[in-house]
């Protein structure tokens, strides 16, 4: 065995640089290839994206459950993790007004890939009368963005993460698309159960009014009438009703025997019980429409959401 204090010093402190060297070089060798890195900008995306992702990827989430992305001010760590990715999964429409800034601003080379992509679109206008699919540039016309409220748009939406995934993540492409598979025979069941759920409700009490405009989808695809909205505004930015809107709805309210106003996870409780209570009418549970609920609400992933939704209408419409 050869002892190190047999060498001489200036041997030895060469010895030490080269092993050193050799230390820092093997920590700073990649051990493994890298993951794929996505951000997706809230809570619905967001669950889309983990489930595509599975093990795969990494995905983090901008605005958290919880919290509105209407109103989402971005900060410097939001910027960082934009700039870090690889991929970036948003909704679209408009729902995100912010991104566009945070995206430049970040010096970002990620990919975007617009969820609601191919989509058939609602018009942001109370009427609902047109239709067209959706692209990334949607032209002056408004469209209500709350896509994913129709269970089948949310298959288009993992559909279109999946293609981007594959496409940016080649290796993993089979996996991801296996994913994709499999979380959207949860959502052709889902919707199934939804549908069977709401036709129990007879058509005559199926008249909501909710906080803001964003059950359009839902609506039309499980036969809800949506009578009007508390704030009307496919966002929660608008300001809240004037004295003379708020009359029109409670008469809207009344001749179209409404049976409840919903609030939602972000609305304005008190304003809503005011309109209830000027109108005869209850006001029914909760619904997480913009967003996906907390650690602990049972509201965790969309799923859960969707279902957690249509046990509130059908309880406050039976």
């Amino acid at each position: 065995m050869i002892l190190i204090k047999h060498f001489r010093p200036r041997v030895l402190r060469a010895l030490l640089v080269v092993l050193m060297f050799y230390a820092s070089a093997c920590s700073a060798a990649p051990t493994g290839p890298r993951v794929l890195r996505v951000v997706a900008t809230f809570s619905v995306v967001g669950d889309f994206a983990k489930r595509v992702a599975g093990a795969s990827a990494e995905v983090r989430v901008l605005v958290p459950a919880g919290a509105d992305a209407h109103e989402f001010e971005p900060a410097p760590s939001d910027a960082a993790r934009i700039a870090d990715a690889d991929l970036i999964v948003e909704n679209g429409l408009e729902f995100e007004t912010w991104l566009k800034a945070l995206y430049a601003s970040s010096g970002s080379k990620a990919r975007r890939v617009v969820a609601s992509e191919g989509i058939v679109l609602r018009e942001g206008d109370g009427h609902h009368d047109h239709a067209e699919e959706a692209t990334s540039e949607v032209g002056h016309v408004e469209h209500d963005p709350h896509v994913w409220q129709d269970v089948r748009n949310a298959v288009r939406m993992v559909r279109n993460i999946a293609d981007a995934m594959a496409s940016v993540d080649a290796p993993n492409a089979v996996q991801y698309r296996a994913n994709a598979d499999a979380y959207i025979a949860e959502l052709e069941t889902l919707d199934t159960e939804i549908a069977a759920a709401m036709a129990r409700v007879p058509q005559e009490r199926r008249r909501i009014v909710t906080a803001h405009d964003s059950l359009g989808y839902f609506g039309a695809r499980y036969g809800v009438e949506i009578i009007g909205e508390v704030i009307d505004s496919l966002s929660t930015e608008a300001g809240e009703p004037s004295a003379q809107a708020i009359a029109a709805l409670i008469d809207a309210i009344r001749a179209q025997n409404v049976r409840a106003i919903f609030p939602e996870s972000m609305s304005n409780p008190s304003l809503l019980q005011r309109i209830a209570d000027e109108a005869g009418v209850r006001v029914g549970g909760e619904l997480f429409t913009d967003a996906l609920g907390e650690a602990g609400s049972g509201r965790e992933t969309y799923i859960d959401a969707m279902r957690a939704n249509v046990n509130v209408l059908t309880e406050a419409l039976k």
